[in-house]
């Protein structure tokens, strides 16, 4: 499919990527500066007011500030580089601050002390190796390796606290579900989400074979309800008079010797990784468990359209999330995409079906690339994708899974020095 731009846009998008996206980011730091130079307890309603915005956008500020504080050479180099917005400071507030919850009060500023010192020089190295924009997911996927290396009697104390706070409230028709971590919040959402994506295609081809649609439509139009009213109604299904049951699948990665039994921490897509008393936990319950090749070449060129099991999982794996440049879904909710185009969608390429050729995509973007908006090449079998856009625009994402030359170097590498 040929895509055409209107005259123009191309300039416009290269001063939006070159001029106004940095100024807006050293703008952004400027203001977080500026914070440093007040008390912290009147930081948040400082930036509230300097900026009229809302709270959490407050709070972010806040916290960036903070770590600009606490990390002044990581703040020196952001600060002229451009490439870091306040989001990205303040994921690395969140990541070392959700590890304080369980630390004694008057311990607090010497572990939060101990883990800047970890983390500063983390993110100093790889920012000089990934060049480009910085994808929020794997800036956290980095500092929680990072912290999980260096302190995980800590990370274990703080995944059991966060589990141990799981709770339900009622407040009139509305309750409220405190999953307790993110591996049961992640994978309750994405049972949900599956089943409501299976009921909604259903509507939709009863729509059709009735003859009250053309076409496929959008949930939330032509009478279909939406994904929420879908994922509302099967909840109380399984807690009213339907006796069928969500399965919660998770997909966690470790590292083995024997092909079965898996050594220290682990990760999960959409969630990072986790210490290795959650992940022990997890595997203890595995009803499947699979070795996965880290070599491509263990992983054959297959001639069908789909890719097997093992390719998919290889993907996950290696990905860690949506390949598109700044997305951060799940490498685990993601469809599977033939960087170069398949023959059996498009004759006149030659693209394999292979793990060197694949890479994950969440639909969305998996679609935009398919009507030809965005067009990629990969120079070493997945590992780096290289992205041309609508205007011309250039990026590059890097996988970030627990088996991406990424994870090889900042994650394991630091055991091998």
């Amino acid at each position: 499919m040929t895509v055409t731009t209107p005259p123009g846009i191309d300039r416009l998008i290269k001063e939006v990527n070159n001029v106004f996206i940095p100024l807006t980011n050293r703008a952004d730091m400027v203001i977080v500066k500026g914070l440093t130079l007040i008390e912290p307890a009147a930081r948040t309603s400082t930036a509230l007011a300097w900026r009229s915005r809302t709270q959490a956008d407050a709070f972010r500020f806040s916290h960036a500030a903070s770590v600009a504080e606490r990390m002044p050479h990581l703040f020196d180099t952001v600060l002229h580089n451009s490439r870091f917005a306040v989001e990205h400071l303040d994921v690395i507030w969140s990541c070392i601050h959700r590890q304080l919850a369980t630390v004694p009060h008057r311990l607090v500023d010497e572990v939060a002390a101990a883990l800047d010192r970890a983390v500063e020089p983390a993110v100093l190295d790889w920012l000089g190796t990934v060049p480009g924009p910085v994808n929020l997911a794997d800036l956290r996927t980095l500092v929680d390796s990072v912290i999980i290396d260096n302190a995980p009697g800590l990370s274990a104390e703080t995944a059991q606290a966060e589990r141990d706070s799981a709770r339900l409230t009622r407040r009139g028709l509305t309750y409220t579900l405190q999953c307790g971590d993110e591996i049961m919040a992640a994978t309750i959402d994405k049972a949900l989400t599956d089943r409501a994506g299976k009921e909604l295609a259903g509507l939709r081809r009863q729509q059709v074979e009735a003859g009250e649609s053309d076409g496929p439509g959008a949930a939330g139009e032509g009478g279909l309800p939406t994904l929420s009213e879908l994922k509302a109604r099967i909840l109380l299904d399984l807690l009213g008079d339907n006796p069928e049951t969500v399965q919660v699948r998770v997909n966690l990665f470790r590292a083995t010797v024997d092909g079965i039994h898996g050594l220290g921490a682990g990760y999960c897509p959409g969630i990072g990784w986790v210490d290795v008393a959650t992940a022990q936990r997890l595997e203890s319950v595995a009803t499947t468990i699979r070795e996965i090749p880290t070599d491509p070449a263990d992983l054959p060129v297959t001639d069908s359209y789909r890719f097997p099991v093992l390719h998919e999982l290889a993907m996950e794996a290696r990905d860690g999330h949506c390949r598109f440049p700044g997305c951060t879904v799940s490498a685990a909710r993601c469809e599977n995409d033939h960087i170069v185009n398949s023959p059996h969608t498009d004759p006149d390429s030659n693209g394999t079906t292979s793990v060197d050729n694949g890479m994950k995509l969440c639909g969305p973007h998996h679609r935009e690339k398919s009507e030809g908006h965005w067009r990629c090449e990969t120079p070493d079998g997945g590992h780096t994708v290289h992205w041309t856009g609508p205007g011309g625009e250039k990026f590059t994402t890097y996988a970030a899974g627990p088996i991406s030359n990424f994870a090889d170097r900042y994650y394991f590498g630091r055991h091998r020095q």
